[in-house]
């Protein structure tokens, strides 16, 4: 088992010299390339969890809405 990066020259490197080993990431790299791919993802959804953003104006700034208000919107 050869633990390396995941630089193209050390996997080079490794079949060359080690062709029957098993090629792995250590746990730095595994938390690294992680975080990377999570925050890949969270830019990409970035206008998605803007949407689940609870209000945070104070509830007396909130708009009152009377009952039966939305059906007269139609």
């Amino acid at each position: 088992m050869v633990c390396r990066d995941r630089a193209p020259y050390f996997a080079e490197g490794a079949t060359a010299g080690a062709p029957q080993a098993v090629q792995v990431a250590d746990r730095w790299h595994l938390r690294h390339n992680l975080s990377e791919a999570a925050e890949g993802c969270v830019a990409v959804h970035r206008g998605c969890l803007r949407v689940l953003t609870p209000d945070r104006r104070p509830h007396h700034a909130r708009p009152v809405l009377r009952p039966g208000a939305h059906r007269a919107a139609r």
